[in-house]
Parts: structure tokens; sequence; C-alpha cells
């Protein structure tokens, strides 16, 4: 929903209602909110956003962010790739949050800024494989200062039961020579994820 860069591509935004899509050109500076929408009844959409920029190792699409929006209920899809380096609230605060893709970020390799990223999402079923796997990929973050401050606070605390997996972004540690970690507060509150008692106490 907000940006205030260039567009990078062809944008399609379908709103889900059937009865609008809205259409930015590539070039277009249309500054922080660069596109809205008014519903006409209430109810659950699905809303689709299309770049006509195919190759994820580029930017598909500018910075999107869903700060306390408290009409959010799921992400489909991984991002594409919006050149961005910081997720700080990104999904801060997002109370109806419940589910998120596999691979999230993966093509948004620049990203080193998740603090508060989902800070109170407390009904949120965190998965591990938003993130690569640290064994597969030791060195993911390598040479990188990574800021995970609070980025997970009270993931799922919502749930009366055990629900969600946080990833092992600690397994991380013992590899990336030269990477920095800020983690203080990373998975606090966060009590309900299935593998709250393998977090080191640092994470904590």
């Amino acid at each position: 929903q907000k940006s205030a860069a260039t567009i990078p591509a062809n944008l399609e935004i379908d709103w889900g209602d059937g009865t609008a899509i809205t259409d930015i050109n590539k070039g277009a500076t249309p500054g922080v909110n660069f596109a809205s929408h008014n519903y006409t009844s209430a109810g659950n959409r699905t809303i689709t956003i299309k770049s006509d920029q195919a190759d994820p190792s580029v930017k598909q699409m500018p910075q999107i962010t869903f700060d306390n929006d408290n009409m959010l209920t799921a992400i489909l899809d991984p991002f594409p790739n919006m050149g961005a380096t910081n997720f700080s609230l990104s999904f801060n605060r997002c109370a109806e949050l419940t589910s998120i893709p596999a691979d999230l970020f993966r093509y948004n390799t620049l990203a080193t800024n998740f603090e508060n990223c989902f800070y109170n999402c407390t009904k949120l079923v965190l998965r591990q494989d938003i993130f690569p796997d640290p064994k597969a990929s030791p060195n993911y973050f390598a040479g990188k200062t990574m800021n995970f401050k609070y980025c997970f606070y009270k993931v799922g605390s919502s749930y009366s039961t055990s629900t969600g997996t946080a990833p092992k972004l600690w397994e991380f540690a013992g590899g990336g020579t030269g990477t920095t970690w800020r983690i203080s507060g990373c998975f606090n509150g966060a009590t309900k994820l299935t593998n709250y008692g393998a977090i080191p106490s640092t994470w904590k």
C-alpha cells in the first residue's frame, strides 16, 4: 500500500470485488500511497498485484507495508522483489493476520532490518520456511548486520494450544562469517510456537 519510490514496472491491481482494476505505469512517481480503493460492501477480498517484470533478480514492484492493519488476514504468495532493505513494521500489530506463505522474503535478498516486523501478530501461525534452511544455506546472512529485534514478539500468542513454528534463525549464528546479529526480544512472548523451547534464551 505504501511507497515513495518510482514504480519499477507496469502494475495491475485487482481489488477482488469484480468491479475495479487499477493500472499503474512504470516510471510513475505517485507518492507514498500509490493506490487505493473503496469497497461498497463488507466482506473478505483477495487483492492481487501483478507486475510485468518477471525476473525476480531485479526490482518488480515498490515496497508495500501493512503496519497496524487490522483488515489483513493472509498473505498468499511470496513477496516479489521490492528492492527493499528495511522490512521493519511490515506487519506490525496486524492483529487479524493468520497465515503467510513459504519463502515470503525469498526474492528480497537485500533485506537486513526485520525489527518489529511481525510484532503483536497474535493470531499468526508462523512457519519456519519464510527464510532459507540454515543447514542448506548457512551463509545466507553472511557479512550483513541483521536486525531481528522484537521481530516475532507475541506471534501466535492468542492460541490456546501450540501452533506455528519459528524459523531457526539462531542456527545461522554459527555460520555467516562476519554477520552482526541484533536479536533482543526476537521471540519474546511467542510461547505458543511449537519449537519455542528450542529457541536460545538470547533470542527471547
